[in-house]
């Protein structure tokens, strides 16, 4: 075969590839979902939260933003048995405290960083960890409670967690930062908990 058919060869397989790589970039843009569906999970804005509460299978743990500062108010433990911290007059005041940064954290990981993507449109729950969720985050700005956020299993490569609004079908994939501020959160609740009781 001659050199000039050879080259014409390279140049209609190399032609041929480029097209199906386009090709396959605009199918895949036409499945992504639209702008709004990698919007934040929740519309609000972060520093307007006055209320959070989180939820598992061990436990309940109420906060309050009081004078700036988050306060734990309130933990239920998993028998329904609430454990009302002392009051802050009464010099305890340092077991109501909890970091500031790391709430701040978690709400912003909800309200200002949108989904890595969306992995289900109506899916079985139980194949993501939700159902039962693993962890339910639900804030309140004044006396309105915002959407309540489901925390799921993580990812098989452990980057990530699923998450979804409660009732919604669409179940997206979170940065493991959801499930992480939620641990440190837990351990620093339980630790001041187990050297106050």
């Amino acid at each position: 075969m001659r050199w000039s058919k050879i080259a014409v060869v390279y140049a209609v397989a190399s032609i041929l590839a480029v097209y199906l790589y386009v090709r396959s970039g605009q199918r895949s843009q036409a499945n992504l979902p639209d702008a709004e569906a990698l919007a934040p999970l929740v519309q609000a804005d972060p520093s307007s939260v006055d209320a959070v509460k989180i939820e598992s299978a061990d436990a309940t743990v109420f906060l309050e933003r009081r004078d700036g500062r988050w306060r734990v108010t309130q933990v239920v433990d998993r028998n329904g048995r609430p454990e009302v911290p002392a009051k802050p007059g009464e010099g305890n005041a340092e077991a109501h405290r909890v970091s500031g940064d790391l709430v701040d954290a978690l709400i912003e990981t909800f309200i200002t960083v949108p989904p890595i993507e969306m992995v289900s449109e109506g899916g079985a729950p139980a194949q993501f960890g939700l159902d039962p969720p693993g962890v339910v985050v639900s804030m309140i700005v004044g006396s309105t409670p915002l959407p309540v956020i489901e925390i799921g299993n993580r990812s098989p490569t452990a980057t990530a967690v699923y998450a979804r609004r409660r009732g919604a079908s669409h179940v997206y994939l979170v940065g493991l930062n959801a499930r992480y501020y939620v641990e440190l959160l837990w351990d620093e609740v339980l630790s001041k908990k187990k050297g106050t009781g």
